[in-house]
């Protein structure tokens, strides 16, 4: 009876631990504009392992990053294009992190910059990768 109850309870502490992996797309919307550049900074409680592009057009490419905050809780992303800038929402990078427990976001878009170099306002979304 003690062995089984302590086997049981390492096992949920040991659930509560467990790490998994989660892939987060980060999305801009700049409101019926065109969308040349942007800059957003995330704060997380879970360690970022990666980050790529995901579009195919111009944000095709992994966006400018520092690789040392990878592992820290807060990182600056940006990109910028000189191609023909993208209407309408889209998705500009995908994340992919290494998480314990309940997870958490904090997303802020710093610029946003329409293909004449005019700042314009736009909405940062972060969802769930399909």
């Amino acid at each position: 009876m003690r062995f089984g109850l302590l086997f049981g309870l390492a096992l949920l502490f040991r659930q509560e631990d467990q790490e998994q992996f989660r892939t987060i797309e980060i999305s801009i919307d700049p409101g019926g504009e065109t969308l040349a550049a942007y800059q957003f900074e995330l704060d997380t409680s879970s360690k970022i392992v990666g980050i790529e592009g995901v579009e195919k057009t111009a944000f095709q490419e992994a966006p400018f990053y520092d690789p040392a905050a990878l592992k820290g809780g807060r990182i600056v992303i940006a990109a910028y294009t000189l191609d023909a800038a993208p209407a309408g929402k889209v998705r500009v990078a995908r994340l992919h992190l290494l998480e314990r427990a309940a997870a958490r976001y904090e997303p802020r878009l710093v610029a946003a910059a329409s293909a004449s170099g005019r700042r314009i306002e736009a909405k940062l979304i972060v969802g769930e990768a399909k």
